[in-house]
């Protein structure tokens, strides 16, 4: 077997549906957006009206990055957050870059589902309000913490705002990197970017993702939570998705990212509907189509909530859907510690072994080495009766003429 092993396999994709459902906590959490409050936020963040803050009045007149008004949006983002009473960062980079970002808590506190969003926008001068690009997103994670705050969750959630996106996502890859190197555990990642332009009311809106960790997967996840919940859109999973915002910093980190976009992917018709002032001042609260702006943020606070809550994750859907081929998933939570859950599909029966490896080839432990059932299988990979040290490991899957070898993270 260690042959099998050291010859690793192309990895396959998660291609079978997201069974939900729902939970009339998340149902009561999407019924309170509301849009003044919304909209009230996203008035501010443009400079439509000004704020209050402990160090006066401050109107934000601009959010480009080398702009004096982006530093008010930085404080009134933070003095928001903080509000709801959240542990509230400021995250520095560069000479004058500012990330903005919030942790409400849950019962797995080192274990993360993150909803963000980049503040600054364009086009470079003393007025550039970014109503779409990127206000709409903005006021929609601010929203989704003055909901979120006032419950309580399985998995904490980051309310993350991003600096300086429009210069090569650079706020995000700064904060990615980090959390790689310390190996924090982000389950997910929605990105909202542009979720405020509908010129034709036709409700699109686009999910990005690529094979990246269970990126694939949690598209599904927040297509499904669209249908079960009624919140009226018309999504698109777009495969493979584009890399040009906040999500593909933490793609490159491997870890499960989507973005959520209004109708930017030209269609059949070789046409599509994306903000016509693009990265111009006329990107106002004029071209803000507010019913459309609605449901997205409805979708993203849902999409928050049912995740943090541990809705579905690693469900058990035997009785619902048989496979259709071998296929074995990145560990969950990656990296991990103490305990991780292996899932795999079985489309017949069969003898099945499941062993881990060190980082050298050497097998360290075997999870499973018996017969079973077709369907979906979930085994627990849990150290803390070993002295294992920190580092990579590799879980390999033996099952008739399949194998298959996947790499996981532990750290201490």
């Amino acid at each position: 077997m260690k042959n099998t092993f050291c010859a690793l396999l192309i990895l396959q994709i998660l291609n079978s549906n997201v069974y939900l459902q729902n939970n009339p906590t998340v149902e009561s959490i999407i019924q309170q957006v509301t849009l003044d409050s919304l909209y009230d936020h996203l008035r501010i963040i443009t400079g439509d009206k000004s704020f209050y803050s402990t160090e006066g009045e401050f109107t934000i007149v601009s959010r480009y990055a080398n702009n004096v008004a982006n530093q008010y949006a930085a404080d009134y983002l933070y003095e928001k957050l903080n509000s709801y009473g959240l542990e509230t960062f400021r995250q520095n980079f560069n000479w004058n870059g500012q990330n903005v970002y919030a942790i409400h808590y849950g019962e797995e506190r080192n274990q993360y589902v993150m909803l963000c969003a980049h503040y600054d926008d364009m086009p470079y001068g003393n007025f550039a309000p970014g109503a779409d690009d990127n206000g709409s997103g903005t006021a929609a994670v601010i929203e989704s913490a003055r909901i979120l705050s006032n419950y309580s969750f399985e998995y904490s959630i980051i309310f993350a705002l991003w600096d300086q996106e429009e210069q090569g996502l650079i706020g995000s890859d700064n904060y990615a990197q980090l959390a790689g190197d310390r190996g924090d555990s982000i389950l997910a990642v929605i990105n909202l970017d542009m979720i405020g332009w509908d010129s034709n009311n036709d409700n699109i809106l686009e999910i990005h993702t690529q094979d990246y960790n269970l990126s694939s997967w949690l598209a599904k996840y927040v297509r499904d939570i669209n249908t079960d919940y009624n919140i009226g859109l018309v999504t698109q999973i777009i495969d493979p998705g584009a890399t040009a915002s906040d999500h593909y910093s933490f793609w490159l980190r491997n870890y499960s990212a989507i973005l959520l976009i209004e109708d930017y992917i030209t269609n059949q018709n070789g046409t599509s509907d994306f903000n016509a002032f693009y990265h111009t001042t006329l990107d106002n609260l004029n071209g803000i189509n507010q019913n459309y702006f609605f449901k997205n943020t409805k979708l993203g606070i849902g999409s928050a909530a049912s995740l943090a809550f541990g809705d579905n994750l690693f469900t058990d859907t035997n009785d619902i859907v048989i496979p259709s081929k071998y296929i074995l998933y990145q560990n969950y939570p990656n990296p991990f510690n103490p305990s991780t859950t292996i899932k795999y599909e079985l489309p017949k029966s069969g003898f099945v072994t499941l062993k881990i490896f060190d980082i050298l080839g050497n097998e360290i432990a075997t999870l499973v080495n018996e017969n079973q059932e077709t369907g979906i299988h979930f085994t627990e990979f849990d150290i803390k009766d070993f002295d294992y040290a920190s580092g990579i490991y590799f879980y390999a899957l033996y099952v008739d003429n399949f194998s298959a070898v996947r790499k996981m993270v532990l750290t201490k």
